[in-house]
């Protein structure tokens, strides 16, 4: 559920102007990861009237990923909408070039977590001339582009990821979503800006802020100074920032003290493993079958447990065996041969190569002993 004394709208205003002072004053480690996904056709609008591309939603798959707190967000929705947050720009030539957003809708299938939605927020700034712009908003205006197209090229550049966030409750599902909101923006040609446009049919005010059924809007409140400093943090976006998400994490049981759960049937080594998607505790046998099968594809490692005790048990058996035979041997001729006739010439090396196959038996114990790694 929200909090009764935060944020009830989204987008939040502000009632007074920002400074680099009061954004320093704010800065914070965050820690949150994107994977964004390339696609080999160009990006349209579903929805012209609204904006809409056609980038995200339930059921698809290779889309856009955050993730924060242990789990993925998946975006849902990417609009070009009406500027949302201008007021959040301190640097006013920055402010009067924002004439649009790209606002950027994502949510985790998680029902346990308060926040359940995350909203990216790109002011797009239009350059009367721009040598170099995203290659994902040159191909959607229409431009002739070759190669692979991610909303990734939207970002500002690197060493120019810095964004404010804060967490806002949207109705009516009484769910608090983070807002990440980069407000040195993206710098787009006044020819791209142009040309998107006219595919939306906007001549004066681009499309309003659409969300999906599931999230009403409220008319947006503005903040004091004194509260956005209590609410909204600064931090910068790294590239190392930008890899893969886990589909599986390892959890102490400690975390889930009011979960029921089976010992016999989820519980590892003290630990649980999550799906970072769901939520969901995995099953302990879909955990060792997993296991089972990478064993088997890398093929058997080590001494198995119970063979070293065979090895050893058939060892000294082969050993025993040796010292019968050869000690059969000798006391056969030793009671049977006359004194006075000489013993076949191979009796006498009979103990030297029972002997000898001893010390070979035993070097060979402790070279495989200590060589042969153990079980992985």
């Amino acid at each position: 559920m929200c909090s009764t004394s935060g944020n009830r709208s989204f987008p939040v205003n502000l009632s007074f102007t920002p400074d680099t002072d009061l954004y320093t004053s704010v800065k914070e480690v965050f820690s949150i990861e994107f994977q964004w996904t390339n696609r080999t056709t160009p990006p349209i609008f579903t929805n012209t009237q609204k904006g809409i591309l056609d980038e995200g939603g339930i059921g698809k798959g290779n889309v856009s990923t955050i993730r924060w707190r242990g789990m993925n967000y998946t975006l849902q929705q990417a609009q070009i909408s009406t500027p949302t947050h201008t007021g959040w720009m301190f640097d006013s030539a920055k402010a009067g070039k924002n004439k649009a957003d790209l606002v950027l809708l994502f949510k985790t299938s998680s029902t346990t977590v308060s926040e359940r939605y995350i909203f990216i927020v790109l002011p797009l700034l239009q350059e009367t001339v721009l040598s170099v712009e995203p290659a994902y908003l040159r191909a959607l205006s229409g431009q002739s582009i070759t190669g692979t197209y991610s909303l990734l090229n939207c970002l500002p550049a690197v060493g120019s990821r810095e964004y404010l966030y804060y967490t806002t409750c949207v109705e009516p599902s009484a769910k608090s979503a983070l807002v990440l909101v980069f407000y040195q923006g993206c710098q787009v040609s006044k020819v791209t800006m142009d040309k998107i446009a006219a595919q939306l049919g906007v001549t004066v005010n681009w499309p309003g802020l659409s969300m999906p059924s599931e999230i009403l809007l409220s008319p947006p409140i503005a903040i004091t100074r004194e509260a956005f400093r209590a609410a909204v943090r600064v931090s910068a976006l790294g590239e190392a920032e930008s890899r893969a998400p886990a589909q599986f994490e390892d959890r102490g049981t400690e975390s889930y003290k009011c979960v029921p759960l089976d010992p016999d049937s989820s519980v590892v080594d003290n630990k649980l493993q999550i799906n970072t998607s769901t939520g969901e505790v995995r099953k302990l046998k879909e955990i060792l079958a997993e296991r089972d099968g990478l064993r088997k594809a890398v093929g058997p490692k080590g001494i198995e447990p119970g063979q070293l005790e065979t090895i050893l048990a058939a060892s000294l058996g082969i050993l025993l065996g040796l010292f019968v035979i050869g000690g059969g041997i000798y006391l056969y001729f030793y009671f049977t041969t006359d004194p006075n006739v000489a013993w076949p010439s191979w009796t006498g090396q009979t103990m030297g190569i029972v002997l000898t196959a001893v010390i070979f038996t035993i070097v060979g114990i402790l070279i495989g002993f200590f060589a042969i790694p153990a079980p992985q």
